[in-house]
């Protein structure tokens, strides 16, 4: 009766569990499982018949990075061909991929000597297109000397445009930024371009900087300069225009040469072109002197120059007839002054009192001319030494000189003075 009843309760439970009902339970339909119903690590590779998981058993998108442990997919569990393009998206993870055996050879089978280094060149011919398009380009090394100025050391250039400065006044002032400390062994330029420069205040000169015009006829100031104290310096090609003193020398040793000096209306009586004082051994060559004022005026005033010398090398002194009714102008006067001239004439047919003049300061020394070669239109007087020598004479010496020394003069019509 037992054995009855315990066949019986076994047939109930088969038949309950091979009912629909628990079917529905387990799977979605047939053939399928539910993955929910799969419990995790349940499904081994050991569960697994050979082959028996396919592509078309798997669900779009159900095996993720996630259900599949690093290192698990091997070349062996992985069909020749499985794997398209279409199969990989995004990048793959270094740890997911082996470097062993990875060279150049097998990602485009070029050796790595076949491949350029980091750093490399390319020949012109190599690049493209690159030839013709730097055809007619400057070389690397290449100036500009034919389309701008060059920039010289040492020289700072004034000029209406385009200059370092606009006038020379700034510039000189400003020449420890363009020349420093100036020296012989730092020797500096200040060149003038062409134009006319007004002068708002005296142009103070200085040892070893040398001022420099564009030509006597291109390049003008209109003011006075000064050299005081100065050594080893020059003054050449430019004019200068005036109504006092235009070219101030004071104890300096400088050169001025190829120099236009115009004297106009002058605010002193007694206003001078030139005025040497106090010394110094200047030498002024091919200089022309204008005397275009009323009042005095000097050509060339040479005061208290002591034993120091200077020397007037081709110098031409102009006064106009009617600048001067009474005659009360000169061409050179030196006083207490020694003086040596050469090539020197004097133009002004009356209207300078004398041509030459010396004279001797109260308490000072005499006055001692030397003059070669010459052309006077009006008298010479001194009251000290005098010698001349090669000079046309309109009218004969005039005064006390304490010695004087005519030696083959002449008067304009080339008719000989005696021998003094």
């Amino acid at each position: 009766m037992r054995k009855v009843s315990l066949i019986a309760c076994i047939v109930l439970a088969v038949s309950l569990f091979s009912g629909t009902s628990f079917a529905a339970y387990l799977v979605d339909g047939p053939g399928t499982v539910k993955t929910t119903n799969i419990l995790d690590g349940a499904v081994t590779t050991s569960k697994l018949a050979s082959n028996a998981v396919t592509t078309a058993k798997l669900a779009d998108n159900a095996v993720t990075t996630t259900k599949i442990l690093d290192s698990a997919v091997t070349s062996t569990k992985i069909a020749n061909g499985a794997i398209t393009d279409v199969k990989i998206s995004g990048l793959i993870s270094a740890s997911k991929i082996s470097s062993a055996g990875l060279n150049a050879d097998t990602v485009d089978g070029k050796h790595a000597s076949d491949l350029a280094n980091a750093v490399h060149t390319h020949a012109q011919a190599d690049v493209t297109g690159l030839q013709a398009a730097l055809a007619g380009k400057s070389d690397v090394t290449h100036n500009h000397d034919t389309l701008y100025q060059q920039k010289y050391g040492k020289v700072a250039v004034v000029a209406q445009t385009g200059g370092d400065y606009a006038d020379p006044i700034t510039a000189m002032n400003n020449s420890m930024a363009w020349c420093g400390t100036a020296s012989a062994t730092n020797p500096c330029l200040l060149k003038i371009m062409p134009g006319v420069y007004p002068l708002s205040d005296v142009l103070n000169a200085k040892s070893y900087i040398d001022i420099e015009g564009s030509g006597k006829m291109v390049t003008k100031l209109l003011g006075m300069t000064s050299y005081y104290f100065v050594t080893n310096s020059e003054l050449r090609d430019l004019s200068i225009e005036g109504s006092y003193i235009q070219i101030q020398c004071w104890s300096s040793t400088a050169t001025f040469s190829n120099i236009n000096v115009t004297l106009t209306s002058p605010s002193s009586v007694q206003a001078a072109s030139i005025d040497i004082t106090n010394g110094g051994q200047s030498t002024f060559k091919n200089i022309n002197i204008l005397l275009n004022a009323p009042g005095v005026p000097y050509g060339v005033r040479i005061l208290r120059n002591g034993a120091d010398v200077p020397t007037l090398n081709d110098v031409t002194i102009t006064a106009l007839n009617n600048s001067y009714p009474y005659g009360l102008g000169y061409g050179i006067v030196a006083i207490s002054s020694d003086v040596r001239i050469s090539n020197l004439r004097v133009n002004s047919n009356g209207g300078l009192r004398y041509s030459i003049i010396s004279q001797q300061e109260a308490g000072g020394l005499q006055s001692n001319i030397t003059i070669h070669n010459g052309y006077f239109l009006d008298p010479i007087t001194t009251d000290g030494s005098s010698t001349i020598s090669a000079v046309g004479l309109q009218s004969p010496y005039q005064g006390d000189g304490v010695a004087f020394k005519c030696v083959n003069c002449y008067d304009l019509n080339f008719h000989s003075y005696p021998n003094q």
